[in-house]
C-alpha cells in the first residue's frame, strides 16, 4: 500500500499544479512535450539507479505504443478542459478507471472481497456524484464534441490498461524501462507536434511553458511509476478505484481548506462516498 499512496500523492500533486493554473495555460503542446520528456528522464534516472535491464524487443514495441496512448490522452485532455471545463474533462478521467478494473477482473480474475467490492461500488458512486456535479451533460458534451469527451474516456482508460497488462505479461525486470519507453514514445511524438505547432504559427517557446512542463512531468513520473509498483501487492481491481477515490478526497479537502471551495450537497456527499471508498478498499 505504501507505493499506492506515493501514486496517489503523485496525483494530487498534478491536480494541485493544474488548479494552481500552471499547466496548459499559454501553449499546451509546449507544455505536453516537456511534460513527458522531463517523466523520461526521472524513470530513465530511476532506471539507472537499480541497473534495470536492456528492454527486449517485445518491450520496446509496448512501451512506444502505450506512449501514443498517454500522448493522445493528455492532449485531448488539454483540449476539452478548454471547451467543456475543468470538471466536465476530469470527470471523464476519472470514469475511465472502469477500464483497468474491469481488465483486471476479466482477464486475472482479480475478485474482490466482499468490503472491497462495496468499496468500489462506493468508488463509482464517487465518481458519478462528480460528474454530475462537474456538468458533464449534453451541453457539455455539445460544447466540446462527443468525440473528443469520449476518446478522451476510452484512451485514458487505456492507459491504465496498458501499466496493468504489462505488469502481468511484461518481464518483471522490464517494469522500469517499459515506463521510460512510454514516456519517451509520448515525448518524441508530443515534440514532433509543438515543434510542426510552433513552426506554423511562427511562435517562441517561453519559459514558463517548459516550467509548467517540468511540474507536470515530476508528478506525472512519480504518480505512475509508483502506480505500476503498487500492482506488484495490490489487485488491479482494488488499485485504480482506491487511487482515483483518494485523489477525490485529498484533492476536495485541499479545495476546502486552501481555495475555500464550497462543494455543494453533490460535491460533499461525493466526498463521503469516496472517503468511505479509500476506507473499505484499504482494508
Amino acid at each position: 500500500m505504501v507505493y499506492l499512496l506515493l501514486a496517489t500523492l503523485g496525483a494530487v500533486y498534478i491536480a494541485v499544479v493544474l488548479k494552481a493554473g500552471q499547466a496548459g495555460r499559454r501553449s499546451r503542446m509546449v507544455v505536453l512535450a516537456a511534460n513527458y520528456l522531463t517523466a523520461s528522464l526521472v524513470a530513465g534516472g530511476y532506471a539507472l539507479l537499480i541497473q534495470s535491464t536492456a528492454p527486449n524487443l517485445a518491450t520496446v514495441l509496448w512501451g512506444a505504443g502505450a506512449g501514443v496512448f498517454f500522448a493522445v490522452s493528455l492532449f485531448l485532455w488539454m483540449v476539452v478542459i478548454e471547451h467543456a471545463g475543468m470538471g466536465a474533462s476530469t470527470a471523464a478521467m476519472r470514469l475511465s478507471v472502469v477500464w483497468p478494473a474491469l481488465t483486471s477482473v476479466l482477464l486475472f480474475g482479480e475478485l474482490p472481497s466482499l468490503g472491497q467490492g462495496l468499496g468500489i461500488a462506493l468508488a463509482f458512486v464517487a465518481i458519478a456524484l462528480l460528474t454530475v456535479r462537474s456538468g458533464l451533460s449534453p451541453a457539455a458534451l455539445r460544447g466540446s464534441g462527443p468525440g473528443a469527451l469520449l476518446a478522451l474516456f476510452f484512451t485514458s482508460g487505456a492507459c491504465g490498461m496498458a501499466l496493468k497488462l504489462f505488469h502481468e505479461w511484461g518481464e518483471p525486470g522490464q517494469r522500469s524501462m517499459f515506463l521510460v519507453l512510454i514516456f519517451f514514445s509520448a515525448g518524441v511524438l508530443s515534440g514532433g507536434w509543438a515543434g510542426l505547432s510552433l513552426w506554423r504559427s511562427r511562435a517562441a517557446v517561453h519559459a514558463p511553458d517548459l516550467r509548467d512542463g517540468v511540474l507536470f512531468g515530476l508528478g506525472n513520473a512519480v504518480a505512475n511509476g509508483f502506480l505500476l509498483k503498487s500492482l506488484e501487492t495490490v489487485p488491479g481491481t482494488v488499485a485504480f478505484p482506491l487511487r482515483d477515490s483518494a485523489v477525490i478526497v485529498l484533492v476536495g479537502g485541499l479545495g476546502i481548506v486552501v481555495w475555500k471551495e464550497r462543494p455543494g450537497r453533490l460535491g460533499a456527499a461525493a466526498l463521503a462516498a469516496a472517503a468511505c471508498a479509500v476506507a473499505l478498499l484499504a482494508l
